[in-house]
């Protein structure tokens, strides 16, 4: 088989799972979200720093922060202390 024939397997399962127990995926997906805007946060702050001459060095940092801090957010909000 293909990697496209078994993504779509895998697909299928995890959304017959999704079906099953929604709360449970419901916190997969805001626990992935928060992960994936903490990266995010840092790499724009990266760029800022890259791109310091650009011009939009202002807009760049403000993102960056904000990403970092609704991302934590997110993970701390999700953490098992307060499950």
């Amino acid at each position: 088989m293909g990697f496209a024939s078994r993504a779509g397997q895998h697909s299928i399962v995890l959304g017959l799972v999704a079906l099953v127990d929604s709360i449970a995926a419901t916190i997969v997906s805001m626990i992935l979200f928060g992960w994936v805007l903490l990266i995010v946060g840092i790499i724009e702050a990266v760029h800022t720093f890259r791109h310091w001459q650009s011009g939009h060095a202002l807009l760049h940092s403000l993102n960056g922060v904000l990403s970092f801090v609704v991302g934590l957010m997110l993970l701390a909000i999700h953490s098992p202390e307060h499950c």
